[in-house]
C-alpha cells in the first residue's frame, strides 16, 4: 500500500513536470527562461519560477532595481 502510494505520487509528479515543461516551451518568456538557465545549477523549473515571479523585466530600468526587488 505504501509503495503503491509513493509510486503513484512519483508518476503524478512526472506528469505535472512534463505538462509544465510543455507550457514553458510555448511561453513568450521562454527565451528569458532559457537565458536564466545558463547560470550553473538553474534548471527549467527554477528558471520558470523566477521569470514568473519577476514578470516583465523591462519594468526594471536598471539592474540595481531588479536586484533590490
Amino acid at each position: 500500500e505504501f509503495i503503491h502510494t509513493i509510486t503513484e505520487r512519483i508518476s503524478r509528479l512526472e506528469r505535472l513536470d512534463n505538462e509544465l515543461s510543455h507550457h514553458v516551451y510555448q511561453w513568450r518568456y521562454y527565451p528569458v527562461v532559457k537565458a536564466i538557465q545558463a547560470m550553473r545549477g538553474v534548471r527549467l523549473l527554477v528558471a520558470a519560477g523566477v521569470v514568473a515571479e519577476l514578470g516583465d523585466l523591462t519594468r526594471f530600468d536598471h539592474p540595481r532595481k531588479l536586484m533590490s526587488y
